[in-house]
């Protein structure tokens, strides 16, 4: 992963995206390789796909994500990413 001034998510011969665009992450944890997440950028009705390489990788796009779209600092830590059986 590479971010450009903290907003643009670059995705080398791939893809860049913007996260001023993007409305929310849905995540989920690689089965095969636990320490990646598959990510899902919902941009509107489409979405685009990101496998990070590390749980710390999938918390930094979270951090700068949530930056953009709050203008503050909200920080993740790993227990946020994995589910619990909590019910909403």
């Amino acid at each position: 992963m590479k971010m450009k001034e903290e907003r643009f998510l670059i995705k080398r011969g791939g893809f860049v995206i913007d996260f001023k665009n993007v409305d929310f992450i849905t995540y989920t944890q690689n089965e095969d390789s636990p320490e990646k997440w598959l990510m899902k950028f919902h941009i509107g009705d489409k979405e685009t796909r990101y496998m990070s390489k590390s749980t710390q990788d999938t918390l930094e796009v979270l951090e700068n994500w949530a930056s953009v779209r709050c203008g503050k600092n909200i920080f993740f830590e790993e227990t946020d990413l994995k589910y619990n059986n909590e019910r909403f």
